[in-house]
């Protein structure tokens, strides 16, 4: 210590010295208290952030873990319940009884169905209100006399249908957790359409007959690939790989006969037991994938590459594919809210 430092000298017979080091000590702890107050206020804060930190990790990550990993099939959700709780003559006798039943009639039935003081209605009210948001919207024009005349001619002249041309009603619907929005208007269903270059039943026999000799799917053994765990084969169904993939595990799932339009409930219910069934195969080879999807289209208008009646089928590692996705994503949001099974729920509605 410099020798300044070390001098001090009484005044008064007070010892300078002394008092300039309870001075020093003084500011030493206020300083130390200050700084032990800023540093606990600091660690606070940490702990307050760390911890809030961990409530969000449980809330989202480990809840998303014990669904998706541990849960496979989201039995977190209440089970899936088919039968609805009260029958449509029920709901037309003491929910809704004098609403006009037709898609434009929703809103009347639906206000009157709010009136009710019947438990069982007022439950189905209430999930159907927390589902669906339902708008009657009108829509009004003014047609020249040259368009009223080809407009009463598209309507086969009709002049009811015609009348409505000038008052539609439209009903909206948006499905809140799927944040799907369907519109209903009867009256489009008049609408001129550029009419097919020939009858349906005339497209379908030729098309028919011009694939079934050379159909790849009518000799699948011979002309269709195989997953490395193999295939799986039924009474009327069998899966084969798919060549031109979409995904790690994407198969497809087809019927063994040509006709992609006559099937009866045997061959329905035999192809999507043969489904589950490779789903099974294919998670027990793979066990984290466990997302499945399902495509069917029919015929080359609406996108199948081939005649013969196949779907594609895929398990994926990471989450459904497209829309399952979000049906999925809505009813956990849904579950969430009401702590019930949206899909139960959609079929009691309905």
């Amino acid at each position: 210590m410099a020798a300044q430092d070390q001098m001090y000298v009484k005044i008064d017979g007070v010892d300078s010295g002394g008092m300039m080091r309870k001075c020093v000590m003084a500011t030493v702890l206020k300083v130390k208290k200050n700084g032990l107050l800023f540093l606990g206020l600091i660690l606070g804060f940490f702990l307050f952030y760390v911890l809030s930190q961990l409530s969000i990790i449980d809330k989202f990550s480990f809840n998303t873990l014990n669904y998706v990993v541990q849960n496979p099939k989201y039995s977190v959700w209440p089970e899936f319940q088919l039968k609805p709780p009260v029958t449509s003559d029920y709901f037309r006798s003491v929910c809704a009884g004098t609403g006009n039943y037709s898609i434009t009639g929703l809103s009347d039935i639906k206000t009157e169905w709010a009136k009710t003081h019947d438990s069982l209605c007022r439950t189905l009210y209430d999930k159907f209100v927390s589902i669906f948001t339902l708008e009657a919207r009108k829509a009004t024009l003014i047609a020249p006399e040259a368009l009223q005349k080809k407009v009463h001619n598209w309507l086969a002249n009709n002049d009811d249908l015609y009348k409505e041309v000038f008052n539609q009603d439209i009903v909206h619907v948006v499905s809140e957790y799927t944040r799907e929005h369907t519109i209903f208007n009867p009256l489009r269903d008049k609408r001129p359409v550029i009419p097919s270059d020939q009858p349906e039943k005339q497209y379908f026999d030729e098309i028919m007959n011009s694939t079934a000799d050379k159909c790849d799917f009518c000799k699948f053994r011979e002309f269709t690939s195989e997953h490395t765990f193999g295939r799986v084969e039924s009474k009327h169904a069998f899966s084969a790989s798919n060549i031109f993939k979409v995904d790690t595990l994407h198969a497809l799932l087809a019927l063994k006969k040509h006709d992609p339009l006559h099937w009866n409930l045997e061959e329905f219910l035999d192809l999507f037991q043969l489904t589950e069934k490779w789903l099974k195969k294919a998670h027990d080879y793979h066990p984290n994938a466990r997302f499945p999807a399902l495509i069917w289209d029919i015929l080359p208008k609406c996108g199948a590459s081939q005649v013969h009646p196949h779907m594609h089928v895929v398990l994926d590692f990471e989450r459904h594919h497209g829309q399952v996705e979000a049906w999925r994503k809505g009813a956990q949001e849904y579950f969430e809210d009401h702590n019930s099974n949206y899909f139960s729920d959609l079929v009691a509605i309905y």
